[in-house]
Parts: structure tokens; C-alpha cells; sequence
């Protein structure tokens, strides 16, 4: 039973459900480090930016906010027409565009490229993960962000932070050496609810752009009623 691995045959691939999830899951688990290294790095331009007041805070947070505030298959389509139809920056789909990549031993695409020396296959995976991290991120980066934000602001007049200012330090060197790392553990704390969050999102992008992952996998197992595959994703 479940309870000891076992998830049944997929009644469309004829696999072990587990086996076809360590095939998928690779693919939903880089997109999904790659979305949360990119929340994590908007989230404390916009909270530093917006304590700040450095310029063009002011049109970084209405695009985060914009952006968080509206559904992911859309932003996915937008990116798409803009980045990819519009402009050509990124591909159109896929997770690598170059023919026979290294395989494994993670099944981490610009890890393994990393570990065969292929930096052609570590470039183009990052070419075709740019954007659908990006649409992912933007939802976590605004609730990180904001909690970031807050404690930073309430840190921000503290006595360690007077100090600080007392001994020449600039005010973004005073943010960035003390107020920050005292900021920082709301911060973590909303990052671990926001990962939960990412991940269901994920499953919706992957849709989107065409990525081989759990989100793909479980799309393709609803319309033929594969049960066994469709639970398995379930107790994930």
C-alpha cells in the first residue's frame, strides 16, 4: 500500500507511480529552487527599496504587486507573448534545447550540467528556466517582502542601529550588517508558508511552458482517469 511505497501502475505509462514520480519530480523540484532563489532576492530589493526609499521603488513594488496580484497561467501567457513572441529572449517550452544532456545523478539539469562539465547544457537549462521561475516568484516575493519589510521598519530606529550610524556607517550598510539580520527570521518563517504555496503554483506554470514535471504529468493522467497516478500526486 502507500504506507510503504507502493502507489500501484499508472494505467497510461504502465510504470510504478513512484518510479514516474522520480522521473518528474526533478524537473517540478529545479523550477521550484529556482522560483524561490528569485522571491527571495526580489523580496529584499523591495523591502530594502521601499525603507529606503531608494529610486524607483516606487515602480518596482506596482510591478511586484501587479504581477502577484494576478493569476500565474496568465503571467505565464503575458511572458510568453512579450519575452518569447514579442522580443525572443527565452524558448517557447521545454526544459533543455540541447540534445542528449547529461543524465543524472540528481536529475537537477544545471546541477548534473555542472558536475559533466557541460556548462552548454547549464546555460540553455537557465535559458529556459528564467522565465517560469520569474512567474512563479512574484507571488512569494510580494508576501516575503512585505513581512520583511515591516520588521526591517521596526528595527530600523532600534539603539544596535543608532550605534551603528554613530560609527559611520551609511544607512545601507547600517541595513544590510545589523537591522537586516535581525529582520530576517519573520522573513524565514513567511518563506517556509510561501513554499508550500509555490509548489501548487508550480503545477499550474508547468502547464504553461510545456514543463516535463509532476504538473505535467498529473495533466496528462486526469483526462484518462489514471487513479493510481493522480493519488500518487495527491500524497505528495
Amino acid at each position: 500500500g502507500a504506507a510503504t511505497g507502493d502507489l500501484g501502475t499508472s494505467y497510461r505509462t504502465r510504470h510504478p507511480v513512484l518510479s514516474d514520480l522520480g522521473d518528474f519530480f526533478p524537473a517540478t523540484l529545479e523550477l521550484a529552487l529556482y522560483g524561490i532563489a528569485i522571491a527571495l532576492v526580489l523580496a529584499v530589493l523591495l523591502a530594502f527599496s521601499t525603507t529606503l526609499k531608494w529610486p524607483g521603488a516606487g515602480v518596482l513594488r506596482a510591478v511586484l504587486f501587479t504581477g502577484s496580484s494576478a493569476p500565474m497561467f496568465l503571467l505565464g501567457i503575458l511572458g510568453l507573448l512579450v519575452f518569447y513572441k514579442t522580443l525572443g529572449w527565452v524558448p517557447a517550452n521545454g526544459r533543455i534545447g540541447i540534445p542528449n544532456p547529461p543524465d543524472g545523478p540528481t536529475g537537477l539539469l544545471t546541477v548534473d550540467g555542472l558536475i559533466h562539465g557541460r556548462f552548454d547544457v547549464v546555460g540553455d537549462a537557465l535559458h529556459h528556466l528564467i522565465l517560469p521561475a520569474l512567474v512563479i516568484a512574484l507571488g512569494p516575493a510580494v508576501g516575503i517582502g512585505r513581512v520583511l519589510r515591516s520588521s526591517l521598519l521596526g528595527d530600523i530606529d532600534s539603539d544596535y542601529a543608532r550605534t551603528a550610524r554613530a560609527k559611520g556607517l551609511s544607512e545601507a550598510q547600517t541595513m544590510a550588517r545589523h537591522v537586516l539580520r535581525n529582520s530576517v527570521g519573520a522573513a524565514l518563517s513567511m518563506t517556509g508558508l510561501q513554499i508550500g504555496l509555490m509548489f501548487s503554483g508550480v503545477l499550474v506554470v508547468e502547464q504553461v511552458f510545456g514543463w516535463p514535471g509532476i504538473g505535467q504529468y498529473i495533466a496528462q493522467s486526469i483526462p484518462v482517469a489514471d487513479f493510481p497516478a493522480i493519488a500518487g500526486v495527491t500524497l505528495m
